[in-house]
């Protein structure tokens, strides 16, 4: 099966930090829209959970990003580590 073999991370409001997860050096990259997120049929698919944690904890904020901006974020974490 494609995802035994390659990794498919899924942004989910329940996962690993973005931050300290461990990130391979490729993969697929899974984004949901910022109101129904990602559905139940492409959820199966993923196989590592990442979230984006909150900038400020001390301040209650929004539970999600405008995706354009959710997957910069991913994508240059990626990269960074690259």
């Amino acid at each position: 099966s494609l995802n035994k073999k390659i990794p498919v991370y899924g942004t989910l409001l329940e996962g690993e930090n973005i931050y300290t997860a461990n990130l391979s050096k490729n993969g697929i990259i899974i984004i949901g829209n910022e109101g129904k997120g990602i559905s139940e049929d492409i959820n199966s698919y993923i196989t590592n959970r990442l979230f984006i944690p909150d900038f400020n904890t001390k301040n209650k904020s929004a539970e999600s990003l405008n995706v354009s901006v959710a997957a910069a974020i991913v994508c240059s974490e990626f990269k960074r580590r690259k």
